[in-house]
């Protein structure tokens, strides 16, 4: 797997969360192909930025 560099301190402790954190371990577990992961991951930044507006 490659790996990215988070510039922003605030995204690095979101993606660091529990919730992504469990949803990678079960893309890497091969529970889920890579498109499902990627519309879960998503949707969990979409509702994190509703509930911050």
């Amino acid at each position: 797997m490659q790996h990215a560099l988070i510039e922003n301190r605030d995204m690095h402790l979101i993606l660091t969360g529990s919730e992504f954190t469990s949803l990678m371990a079960r893309w890497q577990q091969g529970q889920m192909p890579l498109d499902q992961y990627l519309r879960e991951a998503e949707g969990k930044l979409r509702l994190m930025r509703l509930e911050g507006q």
